[in-house]
């Protein structure tokens, strides 16, 4: 199933892609074309932690020794921005690197959850964009 957030007709709502199509979650009787919406980000986070180091060719090229445990760092929520958004270089900012990545959305509150029970609070896999200034 492919979930996404949409405006049309002056609204934000949730929806499900379905044959070229935007279904609204709301009112399954809302159809609209694929092309006549904008797509937004699928959810709009209230925190974005990411993990580094976590692939042998970015540790190689980054000189650093392979973490024993994940590296996990912050990143601004404002970072999740929908399909075809523009991505802005900051004027600081000689070096910009890109990398496609898989994300994770946690959909229910949660803590030390075990590998068990990490599907109970999975909302999605969405694909996400990592942009990063190198400096």
């Amino acid at each position: 199933m492919k979930l996404c957030r949409f405006q049309a007709d002056g609204r934000v709502r949730h929806g499900v892609v379905e044959d070229g199509q935007v279904v609204d979650r709301g009112d399954s009787d809302q159809r609209h074309p694929i092309g006549e919406v904008q797509l937004l980000a699928p959810v709009l986070p209230r925190k974005y932690l990411a993990i580094g180091l976590n692939y042998r060719d970015h540790i190689a090229e980054s000189g650093l020794q392979a973490p024993e445990v994940p590296f996990f760092f912050n990143k601004q929520v404002t970072c999740v921005v929908g399909p075809g958004a523009d991505v802005h270089m900051p004027k600081v900012s000689s070096l910009l690197d890109y990398e496609a990545e898989l994300a994770i959305v946690i959909g229910k509150r949660c803590r030390h959850v075990g590998v068990e029970q990490a599907p109970e609070v999975i909302a999605g896999y969405p694909t996400a964009n990592d942009v990063s200034g190198r400096e």
